[in-house]
């Protein structure tokens, strides 16, 4: 049986507890729910990570699932059944695609150990052969295999509108992130020290773009948009916050010199401390292409940021009435809005986008709409 000596309540299942933010999110799911009193365990394909140390001093159960290689799933999906049956877990929770495949694949199996799979979906990509061959073949097993599933659980309404042919039945439903917004507060302290650190004059207005340098965050469209938004944002600095292929970097350089722009951008790299980024920035910006649930746009918010967005993803919901929606891809529209953003700061207020996350994508929201959302299977259980 498990630590606890009981009947466990919820098993999640992911592969590893590195930094990203699905692994992020599980922590900080598990964590919350662990607090509560509700009998969790996280099982990983690969021991060891950040986020495990993270779940272990927090006393949460982690079970290595020992997997040796990346196409070593066969032995991971026995060790995996002789745990449910040692253990009957009321729920086996997976996070992401690789996961729901071998949740689901053992689903007939763990019907008979009344054991519910709920599967969760962290993307909302629509077409994942673009992203890669293994992806787009994880993918397609995913969407046949989806239909089988107790429970689907999107982060995002986007991500739920691309599975809705698979699960048509109402299966289907919604729990958006959940942000540590405590984390994110804005300190002025921070702001002067880190802004020192990039240099940054004290008339400097920074805009920062944090993400992956990778096409799908679209980089070009903003420096675009500032040329476009011309001498109203003459003292406005870009920042790029996050790393990449080197070939990326290299094409958004080529596209900023092409354009006069490469003395307006500053490149931070990556950051391990997000809170101090956002407290030294003055505006946020995400431009992106596609999204799902947008993290770092409500942890700008956190900061009381003043928010202009692309219309992808959930990210109007998140932004609600605190910041400015253009649609994807116009650089006018994004300028327009970057100037309206750009004229609102002496008079803008950090409170308001900060209460939007605090009221709607706490932590604690996550973990009462999931137990909600797992409800019915735990009663039932435990009936």
């Amino acid at each position: 049986m498990s630590a606890q000596g009981a009947r466990i309540d919820i098993l999640f299942l992911i592969r590893a507890m590195g930094r990203g933010g699905a692994e992020r999110q599980l922590s900080l799911l598990a964590r919350t729910l662990h607090r509560r009193g509700v009998r969790v365990v996280v099982a990983v394909f690969y021991r060891g990570g950040p986020l495990a140390q993270e779940l272990h001093d927090s006393g949460v159960e982690l079970l290595d699932l020992k997997k040796p290689g990346r196409w070593s799933n066969f032995g991971v999906l026995i060790q995996l059944a002789a745990y449910v049956r040692r253990n009957k877990p009321r729920v086996l929770h997976s996070y992401m695609s690789t996961q729901n495949v071998l949740a689901l694949l053992l689903r007939p199996w763990l019907k008979l150990q009344r054991c519910r799979v709920v599967c969760g979906i962290r993307t909302s990509l629509p077409n994942a052969w673009n992203y890669s061959k293994v992806a787009g073949i994880v993918d397609v097993l995913q969407s046949r295999l989806l239909p089988f599933a107790d429970r689907v659980i999107c982060n995002s309404q986007a991500a739920l509108a691309n599975l809705r042919t698979h699960i048509a039945d109402g299966r289907g439903l919604v729990v958006p992130n959940g942000i540590e917004h405590e984390r994110f507060n804005f300190n002025q302290g921070i702001r002067i020290d880190q802004r020192e650190a990039w240099s940054a004059t004290e008339d400097e207005v920074l805009l920062g773009l944090v993400g992956r340098l990778d096409p799908r965050k679209n980089h070009t469209l903003l420096v675009d948009a500032l040329r476009l938004a011309g001498d109203q944002m003459r003292n406005v600095r870009l920042v790029f916050v996050g790393d990449g292929p080197t070939s990326q970097r290299a094409k958004i350089e080529a596209h900023a010199n092409a354009t006069s722009m490469s003395s307006r951008i500053l490149w931070a790299g990556p950051s391990d401390d997000l809170a101090a980024v956002y407290s030294a920035l003055d505006m946020f910006c995400l431009c992106s292409v596609v999204e799902g649930f947008p993290n770092v746009l409500a942890e700008a918010m956190c900061a009381g940021l003043p928010c202009v967005t692309t219309d992808v993803g959930d990210a109007a919901e998140v932004v609600g009435d605190c910041g400015w929606v253009v649609p994807s891809g116009d650089a006018q529209a994004l300028a327009n809005a970057l100037i309206q953003a750009h004229d609102a700061l002496p008079s803008w207020d950090r409170e308001r986008p900060r209460r939007r996350v605090v009221e709607n994508f706490s932590v604690d929201r996550l973990a009462d709409r999931t137990l909600a959302a797992l409800a019915p299977f735990l009663d039932e259980a435990a009936g």
